[in-house]
Order: C-alpha cells, then structure tokens, then sequence
C-alpha cells in the first residue's frame, strides 16, 4: 500500500506504508482528514491507485478490487542456448526504458503476471551486460486473464561498434543520454544498449555483422510533486553503419544545437 498513489519506481522516494494481512486487510494509522490517494502493487494483479476520502471519524473503510489482469512469458537464448540471468524490462506507451522488471532463471525462462491489457513494450537484455550489450526489443498486446508467450533469441557476434557522440565538437556533458544500435530484424529491434562515459565514448560488443542503425536519446523527468516524477526519452542524433565480421566498426556521431 502507498498512500500517495503508487510513485513512480525510477523515483520512489516513497515507502510501503501498509502491507496487507493473509485475509487481505490493512491498517493505515496516523492519516489526516481529506481527499487522498492510495496505491496498491502485487506482483500477481495488475498495479492500481484508488481515490479515498478520509473523514474526521476515527476510522475510514475502504475495499479495493485487484484485476488479475495478463502475463507474458517466454525464454531467452543466444544463439539457441539458454541465456540465465537475462533482463527482461517491460515499459507501456512512454517510452522510458527502465530498470530490470525480472530477470530469466537457470533455463533462461521469464514471466511477467499481474499486467494490465493493453500494448507493452518488451525488451531483453543478454545476460551479464549490465545495460551494455546486445538488447532486443518487441511489443506485445496484452488481454486480461491471457498467457501470451514471446521468445528472444540473440544472433551475436564477435564485431565491437565504438565511437564517439559530442556536442559542437565537444564530449556531450549536461544530458542523461544513451546510445542504441538496432540492427534489421523481422518485427523486432535488436542490437546493444549503451551510456557513454565522461569522454563521450560509447563501445558495444558481441554484434553480428551488417547494417546497423544508430540512435542517441536523452532520458528526462518531470517532477509531480514533492515525492515522484515522469518522464521519457527522447532521440536527438542518429547514424548509421555496416559491421564487418570480427572487426571495429568507428561511428562518431554528433548532436546539433536543435536537439537540446
């Protein structure tokens, strides 16, 4: 239970302030007259915020119903061996991509409960890359009470991509960016996740050789409140590049006055 309405989990300086019992009841103590919001999460229902008016009596009731809502689940592999210890990150409509939601087990199996319907984005990334290596992306249309499977299967290489993004020629500072690289896949984008460092370098491993596109985008927030915020990315540089089996591909990209 969050009194506040569920923060968001980039930002969430707030803290559980109910845990509900076995029966499925909960206290919250100390909470001052007036209209409030309470958020509820389970890993099993799909997450939910509800209005409540708290009056000057000593005690308020509120009951809230939880929908099961979907899941999703699938396995990753690389190369068509099980990938354990892969991220599986889900996003919905913003296009913030966020901190791992699950991670696969030994098998490289993952499942995502508890979703509400709609179109989700999902992305995988390999195993041990801490945001840094291959990365595959898909949307999938969730239906409430539905299982809906979707399999990742990694086509890595031994090809680095490595460059530098700057800004009026100078190594970008002030912007929380990141560098994407897709490569052509049927109904899917794939390829490697990367922040670059002080300097503006950016180098990612493990690809296959072809074509690949480039894509430089900033991150950003907007507070909503005093206790979370919202925000998203955004693309403001891109380029492109054709990856030679084996070898290091150098591909600078530079970001214009306009993209601020």
């Amino acid at each position: 239970m969050y009194l506040g309405g569920i923060p968001d989990p980039r930002y969430e300086d707030q803290s559980v302030k109910a845990v509900t019992a076995g029966d499925g009841s909960f206290v919250l103590e100390g909470v001052p007259p007036g209209d409030r919001v309470l958020g509820v999460r389970h890993p099993e229902f799909v997450p939910t915020s509800v209005p409540v008016t708290v009056g000057e009596q000593n005690v308020t009731k509120v009951t809230i119903r939880l929908d099961q809502g979907g899941s999703i689940v699938g396995r990753v592999t690389e190369n068509g061996v099980a990938s354990p210890g892969s991220s599986i990150i889900l996003t919905k409509g913003d296009g913030r991509f966020g901190d791992p939601h699950t991670r696969t087990d030994t098998q490289g199996f993952y499942e995502l409960r508890g979703l509400g319907k709609g179109t989700w984005a999902l992305s995988a990334l390999l195993r041990g890359s801490s945001g840094t290596g291959p990365l595959q992306s898909t949307t999938v249309q969730v239906e409430e009470g539905r299982v809906v499977e979707h399999n990742f299967d990694f086509k890595t290489g031994n090809s680095v991509l490595e460059g530098y993004i700057t800004e009026n020629g100078e190594p970008i500072s002030g912007i929380d960016a990141v560098v994407f690289v897709f490569l052509a896949a049927p109904n899917e984008s794939s390829g490697g996740r990367v922040t670059p460092d002080a300097n503006g370098f950016y180098r990612i491993e493990g690809l296959p050789a072809g074509s690949c596109h480039v894509a430089v985008v900033v991150r950003f927030s907007i507070a909503q409140g005093g206790t979370w915020s919202v925000g998203g990315m955004r693309t403001v540089a891109s380029g492109s590049a054709e990856i030679e089996d084996g070898e290091t591909t150098r591909l600078d990209i530079e970001i214009g006055d306009s993209a601020r």
